[in-house]
């Protein structure tokens, strides 16, 4: 990781929203996803949840007719409601509280044997989450809607590739 590489990525989403994103971050989760978040405490456990939450928000803006499992509903409640707005609101707080997560791992221990793991689920994330929302371009049609899923794909093309640096330079060394 470049050492400014998470203040750029921040920066460029509080820009989008920044009273919302001034806001205390948990304030956007539920209460199950609460509980998941103060289970994981390890840098990469934290990463997938908080990857599940960004994925929940796109589920919502999906409109996904698929109902959740039971196990799932129960694990993590119903897909969250909102406008296109506010979920690509909310779907931009899980970007960057991730961004924070990591951010603050590598500055407790930069040797932090989980960063490497945390990065590649990131990046993994963010892969599928740019097709995702490139594909939302066709479902969105209020220009509100269209502004802030532009913001939401600019942010993730930049994490992503901030993630896959980030990724490189943590990677062990293969064993010859």
């Amino acid at each position: 990781m470049r050492n400014a590489w998470p203040l750029l990525v921040i920066g460029i989403l509080l820009r989008p929203f920044p009273s919302a994103c001034l806001q205390e971050s948990g304030e956007y989760l539920t209460s199950k996803e609460i509980e998941h978040m103060k289970e994981a405490q390890r840098i990469d456990l934290r990463v997938k949840v908080l990857m599940k939450i960004a994925e929940r928000r796109l589920m919502a803006l999906e409109q996904a007719t698929a109902p959740l499992s039971k196990k799932e509903e129960d694990a993590w409640g119903p897909i969250p409601k909102g406008t296109p707005e506010e979920l690509l609101q909310q779907y931009l707080k899980a970007i960057d509280e991730t961004i924070l997560n990591i951010e603050d791992a590598h500055s407790q221990d930069p040797e932090n044997e989980f960063l490497h793991p945390a990065l590649k689920t990131f990046r993994e994330a963010t892969d599928q989450y740019l097709l995702r929302l490139k594909a939302l371009a066709q479902k969105l049609k209020s220009p509100d809607a269209l502004e802030a899923l532009q913001r939401a794909l600019e942010a993730t093309e930049l994490a992503n590739a901030d993630a896959r640096e980030g990724e490189a330079r943590f990677a062990k060394p293969k064993k010859k």
